[in-house]
């Protein structure tokens, strides 16, 4: 699947991507408040999502200063991809 991020506002957007270790299919609607803040998953409760777009980890943050948050979302989803990368260069 071809990886989409959507932006929907400054501080909301959207990404589709299939995880590299697991094959499994990641849709993600991501929120923060409109001066900054944590980065929230809109739907399961408004879970924090962390660094490299995980579960678990450092909390991700956002602020208007840095640009949209869809911006942060790439060089995130950038990062968890580099990580997959090495994950399954020590597996092989």
């Amino acid at each position: 699947m071809k990886t989409t991020i959507e932006i929907q506002a400054e501080n909301r957007c959207t990404i589709q991507f299939t995880d590299g270790l697991t094959g499994e299919l990641v849709s993600l609607e991501l929120f923060a408040p409109a001066k900054g803040g944590s980065v929230k998953v809109e739907a399961r409760g408004y879970p924090q999502i962390c660094e490299r777009l995980a579960s678990t980890g450092n909390a991700l943050t956002w602020s208007p200063s840095i640009g949209p948050l869809c911006e942060l979302v790439r060089r995130e989803y950038r990062k968890r991809r580099a990580a997959e990368r090495r994950a399954l260069r020590v597996r092989a």
